[in-house]
This record gives C-alpha cells, structure tokens and sequence, in this order.
C-alpha cells in the first residue's frame, strides 16, 4: 500500500511483516536544518502511535529525510537512507536535485519581476 500526500509519504511493507514506514521529506533553509529535522520527528509522534492501535501493526518508523535548500545534508541522512535500503551515494542525487530546484525557483522569480518591471528590463539592457 502506498499513499502520497502533500506533507510526506506512507509507505507501508507487506502484511506478513506488519511495518509502516512513514517518510517526511523536508528542505528548510540551511540555518534551520537540525530544528526542522527534531520539528519532524516530535510533530509525527502521534502519528506514530494511531497506526499500530488500528491496524494492529508491530512497528512503525517516522525517518525524515532533511535537506536544505543549497544541499546542504544533516549528519544523520546517511543512516535514514541505508535504514530504507537506498543506493548508499542517493544523498548525491538528492542534494543535485535540491539545488536544481532551488535555482529554478530563483530563475522563475526573477524572470516574473523582469516582466513585471520595465526598470528592470533597462537595467538588464545596459
């Protein structure tokens, strides 16, 4: 079973083994790294609980997976991605992927304000 929502993603293993793992995917800024990655985890505890009361589940995992917005990765990434069985260098395509959007929003943000501002066309323009 797996289901996608806006604020993370459930993921659920066989029945046989009875586990749901829950991943939280989050890219504060760089100076809020550690916050947002303890933020996460007690902001899910309950979470954590109402599974293992409904469906009779044996164990359920809460793994944030934190990066910031320039790539920038928290000490514990490396462990939260071998916990799931990820290729060990995916932290690599993640903070590439991080960046890249991050760059992208930068560009869609100033190419809005151009458009939006003929001073600024004439500034680009000299």
């Amino acid at each position: 079973m797996v289901t996608s929502s806006g604020k993370g993603q459930l993921v659920a293993s066989p029945a046989l083994k009875l586990i749901l793992i829950i991943i939280i995917i989050a890219t504060p800024n760089s100076q809020n790294l550690h916050s947002t990655n303890t933020e996460k985890l007690q902001k899910h505890k309950n979470l954590k609980e109402e599974p293992v009361r409904i469906w009779k589940l044996k164990t359920v995992y809460i793994i944030p997976l934190v990066l910031s917005t320039a790539g920038i990765i928290s000490h514990k990434l490396h462990h939260r991605l071998k916990l799931l069985n990820f290729r060990p260098a995916l932290h690599i395509l993640m903070q590439k992927t991080v960046v890249f959007n991050t760059c992208c929003t930068v560009r869609k943000f100033l190419t809005e304000q151009r458009m939006s501002s003929t001073w600024a066309v004439r500034l680009v323009l000299f």
